[in-house]
């Protein structure tokens, strides 16, 4: 056991030689996709969050966004990003956007990403979708 930790843990991985940085694409499956957060999400992205009540963004360190423009204002520098990286979910056949993600805290030598920021509305809450998006 290592001195600097007092929690056990497996032997080194022999040959690491760290991963590649995900590549900001879509994801598709059966009844959500992901989509890289685009300029054209960002107006109906907004108005399905207005249904969502505060409280759903109690953990968040942004929003709720009362106007579309604030929501821009936020959104638009998340578009070039690639940590955090963002995206849109979308129903499969509906085409409707539903909320968003991000991959967060890419350490490709590490092997280790996070997903959050997750804001998932009303419409995908509690549903199959929501589970396959992540």
């Amino acid at each position: 056991m290592d001195s600097k930790n007092a929690f056990p843990r497996g032997a080194r991985v022999r040959g690491w030689a760290g991963a590649t940085h995900p590549k900001c694409q879509d994801h598709s499956g059966w009844s959500v996709r992901l989509e890289p957060l685009q300029s054209s999400h960002l107006e109906p992205l907004h108005a399905v969050l207005l249904e969502s009540p505060e409280h759903d963004w109690y953990y968040m360190p942004f929003g709720p966004f009362k106007t579309q423009q604030e929501f821009k204002d936020w959104a638009k520098p998340k578009l070039k990003q690639d940590d955090p990286m963002f995206f849109a979910i979308l129903g499969q056949s509906s085409d409707e956007v539903l909320g968003f993600l991000s991959y967060l805290n890419i350490v490709p030598n590490h092997g280790s990403i996070e997903i959050g920021f997750i804001q998932f509305s009303t419409k995908l809450q509690r549903t199959s979708g929501a589970t396959e998006a992540i």
